[in-house]
């Protein structure tokens, strides 16, 4: 790229500030929701691609989410997980808490003596 004044101006900002709020998020999480002017490391060269992360992440971390350590008993119904070339997720029915939702599952510890898995679920 050709030193033009324009470019040499943009390189000498120290970052780039890109924003993106949701009200949900403000009101589930209110004072604990993040709101410091630091910046964060990202190493975008263009403001539209910083707000373009920004806004992926603020629509990941919007809804609410919640993560599960699962006991499975029965390892042989794992097996299709883990042949599974895609990433692995599970639908988590809880009657309890009334939630029945589609989670990732973040960890699977297989126990081949007890025959059976230790399951970590985010969604």
């Amino acid at each position: 790229m050709p030193a033009t004044p324009a470019r040499i101006g943009f390189v000498l900002e120290p970052y780039r500030r890109a924003v993106s709020e949701t009200a949900e998020t403000k009101t589930r999480h209110g004072n604990l929701a993040r709101e410091s002017a630091d910046p964060i490391d990202s190493y975008f060269a263009s403001l539209a691609d910083a707000q373009l992360r920004a806004d992926e992440r603020q629509a990941l971390f919007s809804p609410e989410r919640r993560r599960f350590d699962v006991t499975v008993s029965e390892v042989d119904a794992l097996d299709a997980l883990l042949a599974s070339d895609t990433i692995m997720s599970a639908t988590l029915v809880d009657e309890e808490r009334g939630l029945s939702k589609a989670m990732l599952i973040t960890t699977l510890t297989l126990d081949l003596e007890a025959q059976s898995a230790q399951v970590s679920l985010w969604g």
